[in-house]
């Protein structure tokens, strides 16, 4: 099943000037394992210092538990089953991108990421003046297959040394927390230092963990080992900012701070993501807007909501159609979608549907599904057997699909990338084998 969104209004309010903007994707972050959402341990001081002055959002749904089918959704505020993108290295020709439309208006468009998934092979260059998505081996690289922002912060620097044109957007990305999850010391054994185990972590990801029998205290250490890689990431997420802090530029500039998915460890067995379970597609959402005070933003929000709502605080009118939906008034207090609106992630192995903060449904693409009752069960450890429940969000989903039927032929079209011998080598380290 492909499910669709009706599409969402851009509003044209008019902001005051065009500020600089800063986007970091932390590859694989789940919103729990961070400091100022409750979690109890010290992962992310530097982050939930700059929370306390930027909109913290508390409920925001990734639209794919995997990279690239997030990042496009993200990129493009459309769902995979527009876009297409995560079926088999297949996507869609979109005309436009985050980039592109913020280059028609005005702005300087520069990406460093981290390679993989990312890189311009796939079509994420799209909309960008400068590219940058190097991960090639004579550089240095935090653990296996990635550069981490340890490697793309000085390439940032050097970049804005050499004073690229005002006002810019820089989108970054990083996988630092993405498996295999070996920080460099202190990072490393910050939280594990306890283990006596003989579980090899070394270039492995989620499919060696997931072919044997792991115990407890190894799934423990799996999950230490992740709150290890977020620490370090916060440490290098610091002196990303710190670029611009000396420059004087920071207090200025819009930062946007958010994940594409996030990581199963251990629940119900499973280590890694491409699943459509809660640890994998709650995604965090810190949002600083120049001018604005900030605070806790409890609307139900997608990742497919931010580029509508960045075209909203900008004054910026693309004439195209989007498929999330601006939060701007929401997180000004002035307005709320009181659980009307339907929120989804796609994935290879089915789709997860919400109407309101209550029950979710997973449908597979088999046509059979799983209903959770999130209040009661917010780990989604046993499904609910009520079918009246079930044939509501079957019958509004069809009804919705039904009516909304035209929109998906709208990008029918698609292509099958062709990537090098090196990014495959990659994207195995990283623990992709085949399609994502």
């Amino acid at each position: 099943m492909f499910l669709f969104l009706l599409l969402g209004v851009v509003s044209c309010r008019r902001a005051p000037s065009r500020p600089n903007i800063l986007f970091l994707s932390i590859d694989t972050l789940r919103a729990d394992r961070i400091g100022y959402t409750g979690y109890g341990r010290p992962t992310t001081p530097n982050l939930d210092r700059f929370a306390r002055e930027a909109y913290r959002f508390t409920d925001v749904l990734a639209q794919a538990p995997s990279t690239w089918s997030s990042h496009r959704s993200l990129f493009t505020s459309l769902y995979p089953s527009v876009h297409k993108q995560g079926q088999s290295r297949q996507s869609s020709s979109i005309p436009y991108s985050m980039a592109s439309i913020l280059r028609d208006n005005g702005y300087h468009t520069a990406g460093f990421v981290d390679g993989g998934y990312l890189r311009a092979a796939f079509g994420f260059g799209h909309g960008f003046d400068l590219y940058d998505d190097d991960s090639k081996r004579d550089r240095p690289r935090v653990g296996i297959g990635r550069l981490g922002l340890a490697g793309i912060n000085p390439k940032v620097r050097a970049w804005f040394e050499a004073k690229p044109k005002q006002p810019f957007f820089l989108f970054v990305h990083t996988y630092d927390v993405h498996c295999p999850y070996t920080p460099p010391e202190p990072y490393f054994g910050k939280f594990s230092g306890w283990y006596k185990g003989v579980l090899q972590v070394q270039g492995e990801c989620g499919a060696s963990f997931n072919g044997t029998r792991l115990s407890d205290e190894d799934y423990r250490y799996l999950s230490d080992l992740y709150d290890g890689g977020i620490a370090y990431m916060d440490n290098q997420l610091e002196a990303l900012f710190r670029i611009f802090r000396d420059a004087g530029l920071f207090d200025d500039m819009m930062v946007i701070v958010t994940s594409d998915h996030g990581e199963s460890l251990g629940e119900r067995g499973y280590v890694g993501h491409n699943r459509q379970y809660d640890e994998e597609l709650q995604i965090p959402l810190v949002w600083r807007v120049p001018g604005h005070a900030g605070g806790v933003v409890r609307e139900p929000s997608q990742s497919i909501d931010i580029l509508p709502t960045m075209c909203s605080i900008l004054g910026i009118d693309p004439r195209i159609e989007m498929q999330g939906k601006d939060l701007l008034s929401c997180m000004q207090g002035e307005a709320s979608f009181e659980g009307t609106r339907m929120r989804m992630s796609e994935g290879t192995f089915g789709h997860a549907l919400r109407f309101d903060d209550r029950f979710k449904i997973v449908l597979r693409k088999s046509g059979s599904y799983e209903l959770f009752d999130l209040r009661r069960d917010p780990g989604e450890l046993a499904t609910v057997n009520d079918d009246g429940v079930a044939k509501e969000m079957l019958g509004k989903y069809r009804a919705w699909y039904k009516q909304n039927r035209p929109l998906y032929d709208r990008f029918k079209k698609t292509v099958k990338t062709e990537v090098d011998e090196e990014t495959k080598e990659q994207l195995e380290e990283l623990g992709y084998a085949g399609d994502e």
